[in-house]
């Protein structure tokens, strides 16, 4: 006997757990063979639809949760997750998106959006509309190396690299997902604006923006999160050749409650894949 799957709440956030990194083989939907691939060069326009209330909770092509409320998208051959910018080219809104789903599997469309990302690109009632979508490369490769040594490191102590210690702050109690609670940047607490580009981090718990190999990279996304206080840290590149990323860091926050919240409202504002860290100076 088949248990009927638990009513979820569409109105209350869902955490995506369990989550993977997934490229996948050929599959074929209504008679069409779709491939997946890694593709860093990919750009397309074409047309975007939106999915919500009848996913909410579901798991994803790789196996994370759905959740409407998060900002995320599905395509049918990027590599899972991977990171591109959809422009509305009705209205000229942009923004960053985590794909992490497969589809859509409808004519005509090349990407289907979360019913919060649809929301800030302002398509949510007309349900579809003209897109331009482009992978954002050194992102995405960023996201790939991270969610494919994740099974490693757990399993291994956290290792020093440079000025910054490689692992993750718990947010409370383990394993209990983070309640996510949207909050206007201005309204949390130590989240002034800072110019100065140039001071290297203090120790403290940061929220990671993003790492990047180019500091002129790193510093258009600084700019991009003005109603942050921020900096950016340099640190060796994970992959041992000698080369450095550069850490677009917003804090440091007295404690990992306020840190989350920071982290929780980036996430929905363009920055899917921000995470806590502590520094060490």
């Amino acid at each position: 006997m088949i248990k009927s799957r638990p009513q979820i709440d569409t109105n209350s956030p869902i955490a995506e757990n369990g989550a993977r990194y997934k490229i996948g083989h050929p599959y074929k939907i209504k008679g069409i063979t779709y491939y997946p691939k890694v593709d860093y060069s990919y750009e397309e326009v074409g047309i975007a639809s939106w999915y919500g209330d009848a996913f909410h909770g579901k798991t994803t092509a790789n196996g994370g949760i759905f959740n409407m409320h998060a900002v995320s998208a599905a395509h049918r051959t990027l590599p899972l997750p991977s990171i591109v910018e959809v422009e509305n080219l009705n209205n000229g809104r942009k923004l960053i998106v985590k794909v992490n789903d497969r589809g859509p599997f409808h004519d005509n469309r090349i990407i289907d959006l979360s019913k919060r990302a649809a929301e800030l690109l302002g398509f949510q009632n007309k349900g579809v509309t003209k897109v331009r979508v482009r992978i954002l490369a050194e992102e995405s490769r960023q996201l790939a190396a991270q969610m494919q040594n994740k099974k490693t490191a757990r399993n291994t102590k956290p290792k020093k690299s440079g000025d910054v210690t490689l692992t993750r702050v718990a947010d409370g109690k383990k394993d209990t997902p983070p309640k996510v609670i949207t909050v206007p940047l201005r309204d949390i607490a130590g989240s002034q604006s800072s110019t100065d580009v140039m001071t290297p981090p203090k120790a403290g718990v940061y929220v990671q923006v993003a790492a990047l190999s180019q500091y002129e990279s790193a510093l258009t996304i600084r700019q991009r999160i003005d109603s942050y206080q921020s900096t950016i840290g340099a640190s060796e590149s994970p992959s041992g050749d000698g080369s450095r990323l550069y850490k677009v860091l917003v804090g440091p926050f007295s404690n990992t409650a306020l840190a989350s919240r920071a982290r929780e409202d980036l996430k929905h504002n363009s920055f899917p894949s921000a995470h806590l860290i502590t520094w060490r100076s």
